[in-house]
């Protein structure tokens, strides 16, 4: 579980990329207190509502990003 640590959560909509993966957007947003991309990984997914990791260029992903 995630504990939070002072700093906020914010929510932001980005556009999907040709050539996007969900780990490689995970990995360029991975907020400081997770320790691993996997775990934003999984967070990614329940924001959006995915049941796999695939994404669509062209579409909007939900992003978590924190404030220290």
């Amino acid at each position: 579980a995630m504990v939070s640590v002072g700093g906020a959560k914010f929510y932001k909509s980005i556009k999907i990329e040709k050539g996007d993966t969900l780990w490689d957007i995970a990995n360029e947003n991975l907020p400081e207190k997770y320790s691993s991309t996997e775990e934003y990984v999984k967070v990614l997914k329940e924001i959006n509502g995915l049941s796999s990791d695939k994404i669509y260029s062209g579409e909007n992903l939900m992003i978590m990003y924190m404030t220290e």
